[in-house]
């Protein structure tokens, strides 16, 4: 849901390889921001990745910033979230403007599925919390858990506001 398109209608040809993301030159963001307001939804969880079309960083930046300006102007508190997709260098740049966004793979209609899911991430192979690690956070009143030398960052007894961030 949502997008853009190389022509102010919002018409588009499919690309032959159709796993290919294109990003047209007109974005629809405010409507579709308003749309989606309208119909009472809460939560957006964009669902892409910048890197498959080689999205240069400047242009992935302004498309984030454009859907969070849609969302907060579209007269309704809308989540925003990023998937799992994002490229973890762009956090720190991406973070400012989302709500959220997730680091696990997707979710399944179990609760084996769900189990660890916000409370518990694993870094990517290869990297370690360093020591000492430095680790700060203001969540709610939570616990964060990144024990120096494994690969585990932890969550827990947090209770975050609508349009709050964890950090």
């Amino acid at each position: 849901v949502g997008g853009s398109a190389d022509n102010e209608k919002g018409e588009w040809s499919p690309p032959a390889n159709a796993r290919e993301r294109i990003n047209g030159k007109y974005s629809f963001a405010e409507n579709d921001a308003k749309q989606w307001a309208a119909w009472g939804i809460d939560y957006l969880k964009y669902d892409w990745n910048p890197r498959q079309n080689k999205t240069p960083d400047d242009v992935f930046h302004q498309q984030t910033e454009t859907m969070q300006k849609a969302l907060l102007n579209s007269g309704r508190d809308i989540f925003y979230s990023y998937s799992n997709s994002m490229p973890f260098e762009q956090i720190e740049d991406q973070s400012k403007m989302l709500n959220a966004w997730r680091t696990t793979g997707d979710i399944r209609d179990s609760w084996w599925s769900l189990t660890g899911i916000g409370f518990s991430d694993t870094l990517p192979a290869g990297l370690i919390i360093s020591a000492p690690n430095g680790l700060t956070g203001s969540c709610g009143g939570g616990t964060i858990t990144a024990t120096q030398n494994t690969n585990v960052v932890s969550l827990s007894g947090a209770s975050i506001a609508s349009s709050s961030v964890c950090v």
